[in-house]
């Protein structure tokens, strides 16, 4: 399980289940068959869940390709240490190719100007590989029918030349999740008719992919030689009204935690949050959440959504502020637990939150996962640990902690697994706090520390402060890991 703190005071956690995202994963493989390539799509910071954690969990269920939106987003996933296939799709008039194809990302052109400044942006023997976008009836990007004879043969040109190498031929649905929606049929005739044109020139593209999520699940004819699941391997139906998470065989990944900061009692027609939106009908016992639409609460949210206290549902009462909710709770205590999440234990889901707000569930766990106030993810022992056996024991390695004071998102994920922080809680007990901590390469990392190991449990004499990192991941596993004082981190 994999952790991230929301809010500016660390009041607020996103947990994000590894094991599940891998294993969504595999039901996905499993439902499209052997010979079809799968691509987990990872952009927006893997849609909430943090882009390295989504990555590697996807990598472990078998996911052949990663796509992301932008350039950043491509390096930035290299940054993470992946190594694999992958592929962006969006970038700007003048935007820096060069170093997306020297990362050994495949890029898209959705133009013939976009072609040549790929083409332009190779060099010294560098061939860039290229995935040709066209419009099928999305209207957002990618090259129209009517150029496409243009574009075609000046990716035949280029490919001739050895500056380019085209890998792939792709177009995307606009209204797959409504599978009887006839634009899908008309859709994927002319991507067929595209792929002819494209072979008629002398092209021959390793893959040719349309489907996303909704399609891969509901729309086999359109699966061609790779499938691009966004949504669906965090758990999340593209349509619950058509199937649930739970239809599908999908285990939601994220669960949404925060702590009760205040609690009161109202007399009867008091007036909560701006503008007194709602105003109780009788006394009421409600919990203030550090939580709002920084943190990324959708405020249509506001009278409609639920979370989880107690045991129970609470509504949420008034309108969603900045950094703060209230919801009604007629058992609340200042410290109480408030989640809402996959649903296991009967509370809201993100479909719920979805459907509360008049949205899609993409939306929810991207802004929640995404908020300005997001901080950096924080790999713990669980997860994908116990699902991707590469994961090696790198000794023992001492370090002091520091303080968790808060910290905007870090451009650069870490990768170190952890164990041992001595809170004074039973082996396996989760008492988890981000650190943050330094290699003596220089490489900041954040690292969430949850358990204390056996023998660290057994002492009377250990120190609150004594941690033990027993398991590092990949360019981390040979760093000597120090303490950094919270003061000396940049925000």
């Amino acid at each position: 399980m994999n952790a991230k703190s929301v809010g500016s005071a660390h009041l607020a956690t996103i947990c994000v289940d590894e094991v599940a995202i891998a294993a969504n994963v595999r039901t996905l493989r499993s439902a499209v068959g052997s010979g079809v390539a799968m691509m987990s799509v990872v952009k927006a910071d893997g849609y909430g869940h943090g882009m390295g954690s989504a990555a590697r969990a996807a990598r472990a269920g078998g996911a052949e390709w990663l796509g992301v939106a932008t350039l950043d987003e491509a390096l930035e996933l290299r940054r993470t240490g992946d190594t694999g296939r992958a592929l962006c799709w969006l970038a700007e008039p003048g935007a820096d190719f060069g170093s997306v194809i020297a990362a050994g990302v495949d890029v898209t052109a959705s133009s013939t100007s976009q072609l040549r400044e790929i083409a332009d942006a190779c060099s010294g023997g560098v061939v860039g590989r290229v995935q040709l976008k066209v419009n099928t009836g999305l209207s957002r990007n990618g090259a129209p029918e009517a150029q496409w004879a243009e574009f075609f043969a000046l990716a035949k040109s280029l490919q001739d030349q050895g500056s380019i190498i085209v890998t792939g031929l792709w177009s995307h649905f606009a209204c797959a999740d409504e599978p009887d929606h006839p634009a899908n049929e008309q859709q994927e005739l002319v991507f067929r008719t595209a792929i002819s044109h494209a072979e008629a020139i002398g092209l021959e593209p390793e893959f040719k992919h349309i489907a996303n999520s909704a399609a891969t699940l509901w729309r086999p004819s359109a699966r061609f030689d790779l499938v691009r699941c966004g949504i669906s391997i965090y758990g999340l139906s593209p349509n619950p009204q058509i199937a649930s998470s739970r239809d599908l065989g999908l285990t939601p990944a994220m669960t949404v935690k925060a702590t009760v900061v205040n609690a009161m009692d109202l007399p009867k027609g008091a007036g909560v949050s701006y503008g007194h939106t709602f105003v109780t009908e009788h006394p009421t016992r409600v919990a203030l959440v550090p939580m709002g639409y920084a943190e990324g609460i959708p405020r249509h949210a506001s009278n409609q959504a639920q979370v989880w206290l107690n045991g129970q549902r609470a509504d949420l009462l008034g309108l969603v502020c900045m950094d703060q909710i209230v919801a009604a709770a007629p058992r609340a205590q200042i410290g109480d637990d408030v989640t809402f999440g996959p649903g296991d234990h009967g509370e809201p889901t993100a479909d719920e939150w979805a459907s509360g707000a008049v949205t899609i569930n993409d939306e929810i766990v991207t802004r929640i996962g995404g908020g300005p106030n997001a901080l950096s993810w924080t790999p713990s022992a669980g997860g994908i640990m116990s699902a991707n056996s590469r994961i090696g024991d790198a000794g023992q390695r001492r370090c002091r902690s520091g303080s968790s004071t808060s910290h905007r998102r870090s451009r650069r994920a870490s990768s170190v697994f952890a164990l041992g922080r001595a809170l004074g809680s039973s082996w396996g007990g989760l008492r988890s706090e981000p650190i943050p901590v330094i290699c003596d390469d220089g490489l900041l990392l954040h690292c969430e520390v949850d358990e204390i190991a056996p023998y660290k449990a057994r002492s009377r004499s250990r120190k609150r402060d004594d941690i033990t990192i027993v398991f590092a991941h990949g360019i981390f596993a040979q760093s000597r890991l120090v303490a950094l004082p919270a003061q000396g981190v940049s925000r």
